[in-house]
């Protein structure tokens, strides 16, 4: 129907200006905006009838929505969808149990003993696992562990040996018609509240297994007594209003434990009796009373000294061991010092320089001296390893017979020194007539000219001219293969120094000619000693020299100047070009 009234207006506008097309264009250009729209919601109202226009398409598409909606908020808000439904889900189970009892009493039955043993069984390995962790950090098994290692004997078989008396771990109170823990205990025999909150579990539990044990063995007059955990035993003692759970570590003392428990569970139930005449409801109290009175029998005598006394004891032990072991100790060393003087005071090597001596870091005897032959210094070793088998022997022992080269040497280097000592003497005379002769020239000096006349000849022959024909005529570079110097630091040092001067001397031309070394044919030789004189050529210009005061001659044949005929002729000298050249 609304599909039908959103089409209406649209073919309305569409029919009625039929007659006059001016009009109808005018009124679809005007109103265009208000088509588009009524054709969108004509689509999305079709879209809505094809999806919730009947009621089983509704149905289906409310239960597609509510399964993709609980995807959802089960991943992004779990916590709100399990406070929502979970009412739900057990109002529904609550009311099927209640509804099919017989059903579930037969789906149950087959397996409700083993529900129930292994419920106890976990609760109480839990209850176990959690007292042992805490009795492992307690003093009493410190105490153990030293103890089996001062002594050397197993951690398990002491415990093992503390086992055989049995000792009660814990006391648990439960009413018998309702499961509830009245009261409990822990190690000591005190009163303990439910640490781990579980203890309710584990009485509902075990009046469950009581009561099922009695009905199953009905026809033995009888009630379970005991249950066997491997390592723990659970000690069960029932009256027709309370149960009595012991967790324990009996071993082979079960039986004295037992026994124990039997002759203080009747005093402990008048006790609890006259307490509910009383109308007083504490019972922790009197179970305290029963854990403590079943230790106090447990005990044969006290042993609060023990601990003390065997620690005490065994102290002693061990500082009696350690000073025996030092006594010991310092009368070995004492022997073996006067067993090692004793060889060292031998008449085979007594007039020796001959040290011995025990070196006890490294675990060695350092033997060091001179002994008169081969054969002593053998028979000192055989001794050594003889006397001390466990002590290796580092020896540096020289052999007298062997010093006869070294003495001949040592007399050849006195003689030398001597003859040496007289030339040094004799060069200190002729020194000393030398500097004599010296003072009386220079006395001589001032008569014959005046020092000006010194100075003024001293400047003339010290010139930049002169320095630099000294230079030239001092100067060779030597070449290796090809044109690589033969000293690279000399060859530059030379070549700074041949700079320096020639450019001291403003107009001054130096002539380079290069060698070679004879060794190979004519034209390899000019071509080598031609490249050698460009390398020379290169470097001086690098230095500020230019080009123009630099000539080059055509390599001259070779001229030796050393019986090298490899490196040590292969050169580049240096001469002053001559002005006009």
């Amino acid at each position: 129907m609304r599909a039908a009234a959103a089409q209406n207006p649209a073919q309305d506008l569409a029919a009625s200006p039929a007659e006059d097309p001016t009009l109808r264009d005018l009124k679809r250009l005007l109103l265009r905006d208000e088509h588009r729209d009524l054709a969108g919601l004509q689509a999305e109202l079709a879209r809505l009838d094809r999806r919730v226009g009947s009621e089983d398409r509704f149905c289906r598409a409310v239960a597609d929505s509510l399964v993709v909606a609980l995807k959802v908020v089960e991943v992004e808000n779990h916590r709100a969808l399990t406070e929502v439904i979970a009412p739900l889900v057990v109002a529904g189970i609550r009311r099927e149990i209640a509804e099919s009892r017989d059903l579930m009493v037969e789906t149950l039955y087959p397996i409700a003993g083993r529900m129930v043993a292994a419920a106890i069984a976990a609760a109480f390995r839990q209850l176990s696992d959690e007292i042992n962790e805490t009795l492992s950090r307690s003093p009493r098994r410190l105490w153990l562990r030293l103890k089996a290692l001062l002594t050397g004997q197993s951690y398990a078989a002491l415990v093992l040996a503390e086992l055989v008396q049995g000792r009660l771990e814990r006391l648990i109170l439960i009413d018998r018609g309702t499961g509830a823990v009245l009261a409990t205990t822990d190690r000591d025999g005190q009163p303990d509240a439910d640490p781990d909150g579980q203890l309710h579990l584990v009485g509902g539990l075990v009046t469950a297994i009581v009561e099922f044990a009695g009905q199953a063995l009905s026809d033995v007059n009888g009630e379970l007594r005991s249950l066997d955990f491997g390592g723990r035993t659970v000690l069960l003692r029932a009256s027709p209003l309370l149960i009595v759970a012991g967790l324990t570590e009996a071993g082979r003392g079960a039986g004295r434990l037992a026994g124990v428990v039997d002759a203080e569970f009747l005093p402990f139930l008048d006790a609890v009796r006259q307490r509910d005449e009383l109308s007083e409801d504490d019972h922790a109290r009197p179970l305290a009373a029963l854990h403590r009175a079943i230790a106090a029998r447990l005990t044969s005598r006290p042993r609060s000294r023990r601990p003390v006394a065997l620690a005490g004891g065994l102290v002693a032990v061990a500082l009696a061991a350690w000073i025996g072991s030092a006594v010991l100790s310092a009368r070995q060393r004492a022997a073996e010092a006067a067993a090692l003087a004793a060889i060292e005071a031998a008449p085979d090597w007594r007039d020796a320089p001959l040290h011995l001596a025990f070196d006890r870091e490294v675990g060695l005897i350092r033997a060091t001296g001179v002994l008169p032959s081969r054969e002593a210094a053998a028979a000192l070793r055989e001794r050594l390893a003889a006397s001390f088998p466990a002590w290796p022997v580092a020896a540096r022992i020289a052999v007298a017979s062997e010093a006869g080269p070294v003495r001949e040497a040592v007399a050849t280097l006195d003689r030398r020194t001597d003859a040496v000592e007289g030339s040094v003497n004799e060069a200190r005379t002729r020194l000393g007539s030398l500097e004599t002769r010296t003072e009386a020239v220079e006395a001589t000096l001032p008569t014959l000219a005046p020092r000006e006349a010194v100075a003024r000849l001293e400047a003339r022959t010290d010139t930049p001219l002169q320095r630099l024909e000294d230079a030239v005529k001092r100067t060779a570079i030597f070449f290796g293969p090809d044109a690589t110097y033969r000293d690279p630091e000399a060859a530059e040092r030379d070549l700074a120094t041949l700079a320096a001067t020639l450019k001291a001397v403003e107009g001054a031309r130096l002539r380079i000619v290069g060698y070679a070394d004879g060794t190979g044919s004519q034209r390899a030789n000019l071509e080598a000693a031609r490249l050698r004189a460009d390398r020379i050529t290169a470097d001086l210009e690098r230095r500020g020299i230019p080009r123009a005061r630099l000539v080059v001659v055509n390599s001259r044949p070779p001229y030796p100047i050393t019986d090298e005929r490899v490196t040590g002729n292969r050169r580049v000298v240096f001469e002053l070009a001559y002005s006009a050249e």
